[in-house]
């Protein structure tokens, strides 16, 4: 009985010791990632994980004389497409990766990196490179076909063999593709390559009526509701793609505007059956218009849309739906939120006590390159309307700065002759140095700089130009 009890015993504390170690095992487990890019020598490179289109950095080293590095990490990293930024900066080239187990190796040549590079323990990066190369060569083959047959006589006797040659070259993709994919099923390979499939392409119908059925079938391949999709780059890369079928050289910005409206009508609805995936195209999308200054849209989009926040794990979702707010809340036809304050002279200064003919507050910022451009063209255009308008000024500039630094503020205001006594009835410089943080720029939802808000003598916003340009019509200029 005591041997007995004796040997359970033993057998217990043996199992613990093994159950240990297994975990001691899974939790000491790291990720190795071990390159060679031969003629990188001593240059910097960052490791980074995508979300969509942002990049989140994991690491920063540099390559030793041979161009070899190792980035070894405490842990595993999740799934995902992950990216090397190969001497950022100057050089500026990109290595994308898949990364599913916790050791990759490869080497390349800096001056051919995609062709020349070679996994040594990754048949799933080597397969997705392939991907890539068979995707671009047929790509190219079937663009100059479409190319033809858009030119060529379709009277012809060599023009059904165009036609011909372009349908067997789609088949011939697909059981390529289709092959690559398949060796793979059940990976993330398998699930970029399916997503990342272009729609097929009617060869017998006009071009017009082509690009109508191709818009509608363009993401037929896209599955909204795999998230595991927004640790790679495919959301971001159809959405672009898709909004730019509706690109037209020939369209005026109203136009073209009206023609973006519709593109996003047309996928925003199809993420809605996803909530995570669903806020990332609609931060993407309205950071996208953002970046092109075009408010019709972004007014569109805050008008229609508003942030699913049912995903309590969203931490963007907030500012997200802030600034949604901030669209709706800035319209042309809404009154401006008021400003009352001190300006840099600690005189008072009230919006709505102004008397001029319109008022322009223009957000900027001394470390805004753009800023320093648009500024002194908002001076000139200043100077100009005003002349002989001493009491009621017909163009009167708020200009706030969100500067952090009362130095560098005060450096752009002299470069500037922003501070001349000469523009006081026409000219008020605003500065609390609280940066993004500041009343004024909470009250008026501020993203970015510049960011100007034309208002008329009664407050109300006529429109938030982007450019010079468009300062100067909504002025009648």
């Amino acid at each position: 009985m005591k041997i007995r009890e004796s040997f359970l015993r033993i057998l217990i504390i043996m199992l613990g010791f093994l159950i240990i170690q297994d975990v001691q095992s899974q939790q000491n487990e790291k990720f190795i990632l071990n390159g060679i890019i031969s003629g990188l020598i001593e240059k910097n490179i960052v490791f980074i994980r995508l979300n969509g289109h942002k990049e989140i950095k994991i690491k920063e080293l540099q390559t030793d004389k041979y161009g070899s590095f190792t980035i070894s990490l405490d842990e595993m990293l999740p799934i995902g497409q992950y990216r090397l930024r190969i001497d950022p900066g100057k050089q500026s080239k990109l290595l994308d990766f898949l990364v599913t187990d916790n050791n990759l190796s490869f080497t390349t040549d800096i001056d051919f990196l995609i062709d020349s590079i070679h996994f040594e323990n990754s048949e799933i990066n080597a397969a997705w490179y392939n991907y890539f190369r068979t995707k671009e060569n047929f790509e190219s083959r079937l663009s100059i076909l479409e190319h033809l047959m858009g030119i060529y006589p379709k009277d012809e006797r060599f023009y059904p063999e165009i036609i011909k040659e372009f349908n067997l070259l789609q088949g011939e993709r697909d059981i390529v593709i289709n092959k690559i994919s398949s060796e793979f099923s059940g990976t993330l390979l398998e699930t970029y390559i399916n997503a990342d499939q272009p729609p097929h392409v009617n060869p017998f119908i006009s071009p017009e009526e082509r690009g109508d059925l191709f818009r509608r079938n363009f993401f037929k391949n896209i599955d909204f509701t795999d998230t595991m999709l927004l640790r790679t780059d495919i959301f971001p890369g159809k959405v672009l793609s898709y909004i730019m079928l509706y690109r037209n050289p020939q369209l005026n910005q109203e136009q073209q505007a009206l023609e973006f409206i519709r593109a996003t009508d047309n996928f925003l609805p199809l993420a809605m059956v996803q909530p995570v995936v669903y806020n990332y195209l609609l931060e993407y999308t309205i950071s996208g218009f953002e970046q092109i200054g075009l408010e019709k849209v972004l007014q569109h989009i805050a008008e229609h849309y508003q942030v699913d926040e049912t995903c309590v794990s969203d931490q963007g979702a907030g500012e997200l739906q802030r600034r949604i707010e901030g669209y709706r809340k800035l319209a042309p036809g809404n009154k401006a939120p008021d400003i009352n304050t001190k300006d840099i002279n600690d005189k008072d200064f009230k919006l709505d006590k102004s008397k001029a003919e319109h008022i322009l507050i223009v957000f900027w910022a001394s470390w805004c390159p753009h800023c320093n451009v648009i500024l002194p063209e908002i001076k000139k255009l200043a100077d100009q309307l005003n002349v002989g308008y001493s009491n009621n000024p017909k163009l009167q500039v708020v200009s706030v700065s969100i500067d952090h630094e009362e130095e560098d503020y005060q450096e752009i205001l002299k470069k500037n002759r922003m501070d001349d006594k000469a523009l006081k009835n026409y000219w008020t410089n605003i500065c609390d140095y609280k940066a993004w943080d500041g009343k004024i720029a909470n009250d008026y939802y501020l993203y970015a700089t510049p960011t100007m808000v034309l208002l008329g003598k009664d407050g109300i916003i006529i429109a938030k130009p982007s450019n010079i340009q468009e300062l100067k019509k909504n002025l009648g200029l």
